[in-house]
């Protein structure tokens, strides 16, 4: 299970483990988040599922994903959000004794997103009321998963994407083996990352210098560099 971070997500989960609202039907609410693993790497398949029942008496449905800083964004549908750090109902007074599964977001590939643990909480709350304030929250779940970078490992730079070739300065050095470029490019520097003399490794680059860096693009958006030349 993710590690969640922000307030909104510290008051929903400890709600949900005092159990705090009944709605007395004779039909259970239930409600539940997931996405399709537990650890999705860059340019894979990510895919959310919501599924709940209301029992007999309306109730307002809220879905958001929490992203590795923090910060949260509710569902307002498939593939789309409310602004960011609002708690908005992705669907209000809704009565359903019937299960509904709906998909959240289906996205492959997945583009270059923050690395690190998001987390999923769903919940169920009394229609019209505010979903946080005691006695509110009816039925909640919470889930995880980890975004991983899809790209090569760092003895490894081959790759089958686009092939890059451009010449700029270096902006910046992201130790151990990444640098940009003022053209806007990241490269990724491999055991197998072609020097020209008289540029030997990574340890010989620094900012300002200019350079010719060839590679392929990765999964996660990196360039994994083939050879690296000095300009003058």
């Amino acid at each position: 299970m993710a590690t969640f971070r922000n307030t909104f997500t510290a008051t929903f989960c400890a709600l949900l483990l005092l159990g705090v609202a009944s709605l007395g039907s004779a039909q259970e609410p239930e409600v539940g988040i997931h996405a399709n693993a537990a650890s999705v790497p860059i340019g894979s398949h990510l895919e959310i599922e919501l599924e709940y029942q209301t029992g007999s008496q309306p109730v307002d449905v809220y879905a958001a994903v929490i992203v590795p800083d923090g910060s949260y964004f509710c569902f307002l549908g498939a593939g789309q959000f409310g602004p960011l750090n609002t708690l908005v109902p992705l669907a209000s007074s809704v009565t359903s004794p019937q299960q509904i599964n709906l998909n959240l977001l289906d996205i492959e590939p997945l583009p270059a997103v923050p690395l690190g643990t998001y987390g999923l909480v769903a919940g169920l709350a009394v229609a019209g009321q505010p979903p946080l304030a005691p006695g509110n929250l009816i039925v909640a779940d919470v889930d995880g998963f980890e975004v991983t970078s899809g790209g090569p490992s760092e003895d490894d730079c081959s790759g089958s994407g686009i092939e890059i070739n451009v010449t700029s300065q270096i902006t910046a050095l992201e130790p151990p083996d990444h640098f940009r470029l003022a053209s806007g490019h990241r490269f990724q520097v491999c055991d197998s990352t072609e020097f020209l003399t008289p540029l030997s490794g990574y340890g010989d680059l620094s900012v300002g210098m200019r350079v010719e860096a060839e590679g392929h693009m990765q999964q996660d958006g990196d360039i994994g560099a083939k050879k690296i030349k000095l300009e003058d």
